[in-house]
């Protein structure tokens, strides 16, 4: 390759269709017609008792008289020459002495200069080094008769935004992703959400979405509404009679989509919400379907029709809104949902449970920093998960020593240590360089992307903290001790919302005789 010798591990053999696995992979044996890639190749050792440990095993080594040995055993534990450890040697120093993996990176004979930029560092690919070899993999991939057309151009530049080792990583880890951006570098126009819309699969091309989208090569977008909104015509084809497909096709469109995109155009929308408008088209596809079973078109459901079906499903909620809707439109006559009324029956934490909890959070150092602040701020904000998460450095407001959080309307200070918990928050964000909305306090795996809510959830109940429950006692305590119209300024809450937990706080002592008291304390009250 250009005149230049290459080990192993630095060249780059041609790509080509494995005649073993039929995957379009780096071959070697493309010449002699039998192109093979190096997951089939090694499959070909030979299988020869170990001579180490007496099993039958691919030979990876031989001793010098011709014996073979397994991978582990040609591998052996050994003192490295250099921090001491016993482990397994895979590299030695100039000099001859066996370095372990860690040893032999920070050894001066591991450098050589990059065959590009001439740059002394440790190579990753092809002679190159990680900068090179991820640029000159992408313009490979990317470009057509070796040159990038500028519709991809965008794509490319936010690519090399990514820390470059990262970048060859997630290219080696799946093919699928080298062959999506073939595909987007042998299309037309410019590369936009409705382009890779039409790709797939479905989590190669939303990896490859949020990445373009924090490189600044799409715009954002809620991909929450949007699958919605590409699932939504499949759940209405399953409804049977045409003129009540159009009348459904109108709620989804008018009232439905539009109020979730009225949501959307606040903060993202989270999986709850998308998961009730989901209920909601499912169950009423389900109820005219069975109007039709029944001989009853939508026009002419009675009342008597509804009552029948809630009284064999339940699903009060879920089609109530459809049912007041397509009333009040002249789409039916006037019925009625009879929403049951709500029960309050959450769990609750005892007080010295609850502080309890805060304490743990403040002198355990084994939970991080991460998790000490989401579940301080549902101790003692009562904010939802789906809150948190969403949280930017844009909600921190800096005064000197003091720091305060924009929950609500007003921005509500922290006290210590969770001010301090925060503001380590805050500059590990500023330090990722992203855009400033899309600075989260809690970063997901994918760039620009904030962890999940329900991973979030789940990970604070396996450390023994119950999210829901806090909230709830959280909301009560708050609401008995502050005016309704404080706790919705401070906590973002809608004030009816805050007016009715005020309610709830105030209710006579028989209320908390039912509640039930943390799991933790081992037992329940009467």
């Amino acid at each position: 390759m250009d005149d230049q010798a290459l080990c192993g591990r630095c060249y780059t053999p041609p790509t080509a269709t494995c005649v073993r696995c039929g995957a379009e992979r780096p071959c070697l044996y493309i010449d002699a017609g039998t192109p093979t890639c190096d997951a089939c190749r090694h499959k070909l050792r030979p299988r020869e008792t170990c001579s180490g440990c007496g099993r039958e095993h691919y030979v990876s080594y031989r001793t010098p008289d011709g014996r073979g040995w397994c991978t582990l055993c040609g591998a052996k534990r050994r003192p490295c020459a250099s921090c001491g450890k016993t482990v397994r040697i895979n590299t030695r120093a100039p000099d001859g002495a066996g370095l372990c993996t860690t040893c032999w990176r920070s050894h001066p004979a591991s450098k050589r200069a990059c065959r590009a930029c001439g740059e002394v560092t440790h190579l990753v690919a092809a002679g190159r080094c990680a900068p090179c070899a991820a640029h000159h993999q992408l313009h490979e991939l990317l470009s057509t008769h070796s040159r990038v057309r500028p519709d991809v151009q965008p794509v490319l530049d936010a690519l090399l935004r990514r820390d470059p080792q990262a970048m060859i990583s997630w290219l080696s880890r799946r093919p699928q992703r080298a062959t999506l951006l073939r595909a987007l570098a042998a299309g037309h126009g410019p590369v936009g959400h409705q382009t890779l819309d039409q790709l797939g699969p479905a989590k190669i091309v939303n990896n490859l979405r949020t990445i373009l989208m924090a490189g600044g090569a799409l715009p954002p977008r809620d991909e929450r509404l949007a699958a919605l909104q590409r699932w939504i015509p499949t759940a209405l084809a399953r409804v049977q009679e045409a003129e009540a497909r159009r009348v459904l096709h109108s709620f989804t469109t008018w009232h439905l989509m539009r109020r979730l995109r009225a949501c959307s155009k606040r903060r993202p929308l989270t999986s709850m919400q998308v998961h009730q408008a989901r209920a909601q088209v499912r169950h009423t596809v389900r109820l005219l379907n069975w109007l039709a079973e029944q001989g009853a078109t939508l026009r002419a459901c009675t009342q008597d029709h509804i009552d029948a079906w809630l009284d064999q499903r339940q699903t009060h909620t879920h089609v109530y809104t459809f049912v007041g809707w397509a009333s009040t439109r002249g789409h039916t006559q006037l019925l009625r949902v009879p929403l049951p009324v709500p029960i309050i029956k959450a769990d609750l934490l005892a007080a010295d449970a609850r502080w309890a909890l805060v304490n743990r959070l403040l002198h355990d150092r084994g939970l991080s920093v991460r998790d000490r602040t989401a579940a301080l701020l549902v101790l003692l904000f009562a904010q939802p998960l789906t809150r948190i998460v969403t949280l930017t450095t844009r909600d921190i407001r800096l005064d000197g020593p003091n720091l305060a959080l924009q929950l609500g309307n007003v921005p509500a200070q922290m006290p210590p240590p969770l001010d301090a918990y925060l503001r380590e928050l805050h500059d590990q964000a500023v330090q990722t360089g992203a855009p400033p909305e899309v600075r989260w306090l809690f970063p997901g795996r994918f760039p620009g992307q904030h962890i999940s809510s329900d991973y979030l959830s789940h990970h604070l109940r396996k450390l023994g903290f119950p999210a829901r429950i806090a909230r709830s006692t959280a909301l009560i305590e708050l609401a008995g001790e502050l005016p309704a119209v404080v706790v919705s300024r401070l906590l973002g809450l809608c004030q009816t919302t805050a007016d009715t937990w005020q309610r709830i706080a105030a209710a006579d002592d028989a209320v908390y005789a039912t509640v039930l008291v943390h799991r933790q304390r081992g037992r329940r009250t009467p």
